[in-house]
């Protein structure tokens, strides 16, 4: 609940960042055209996060599945897929793979797919966990859509007066097998730190946007892991200095 809270919290800061760029005049058409999109996704992911909070409650107090619960959710998820993806070509190109698996005639399955299909087996116990799960997807996708849209506006403007370290994990609460990704960086992800960054003991590259992205498959057996992170960085004042800190995920009984 905490990651979807904080991926909640970005949808929110991108938002904020593409209104700005409405009024700077190299960004101002771009951004026109994109803000419009933002907020149909923001809106429709906001609407799916609290009905699958409500389905969660119900479960919670009833102590047991509603029977139309997997049916009714798929559906939901379908009018959320078709809603967002036809809004935009360059949407749908780039997060259709979000989606793989909802559709029963396809064999690909992306994580959404499989924890829906989950539901169908799942005791009352398991349930809240999978619809958190479902819910934590959802806003992801949302998140990256909104970030989409404000990436696309054609004006990077760069420019901070202080560093600082930020990490992130795709999700704590994870399937037997699936994956795990691990972004960090300095600031506004900026090369110009000379970040050096391991991740679980092993180097990772800086990426073209400025950010260090490490994945791994979660392991087969359930239970608590740790992901240690170090950065070594040159701040603004020429120190340098090194921040260590670890990461945590918990691999899910899907039995």
């Amino acid at each position: 609940m905490q990651s979807t809270q904080n991926s909640r919290y970005k949808m929110e800061d991108e938002m904020a960042l593409l209104l700005e760029k409405t009024y700077e005049p190299c960004s101002r058409e771009k951004a026109a055209q994109w803000l419009p999109i933002a907020r149909k996704v923001e809106h429709f992911t906001i609407d799916l996060s609290s009905y699958i909070l409500n389905l969660k409650q119900q479960v919670k107090k009833n102590g047991d599945s509603p029977p139309s619960l997997y049916d009714s959710l798929k559906q939901y998820l379908y009018i959320y897929k078709d809603s967002i993806c036809s809004s935009n070509e360059m949407i749908k190109h780039q997060f259709g793979d979000r989606f793989y698996g909802l559709d029963t005639l396809q064999t690909k399955k992306a994580d959404l797919a499989t924890q829906l299909q989950l539901l169908q087996t799942a005791d009352p116990a398991q349930t809240p966990l999978l619809l958190t799960q479902i819910q934590h997807s959802i806003m992801q996708i949302g998140t990256s859509m909104v970030s989409f849209c404000r990436e696309n506006t054609g004006c990077i403007i760069d420019r901070f007066d202080t560093y600082s370290a930020i990490i992130g994990q795709s999700s704590n609460v994870v399937l037997p097998g699936q994956t795990v990704e691990i972004t960090a960086g300095i600031g506004s992800f900026t090369k110009t730190a000379s970040a050096k960054i391991t991740i679980n003991g092993k180097p990772c590259l800086l990426q073209e946007d400025g950010a260090a992205r490490y994945t791994l498959a979660a392991s087969r057996i359930p239970g608590k892991y740790t992901l240690p992170v170090k950065i070594d960085y040159v701040d603004q004042d020429g120190i340098k200095r090194l921040i260590s800190t670890s990461l945590t995920y918990q691999v899910f009984n899907s039995k």
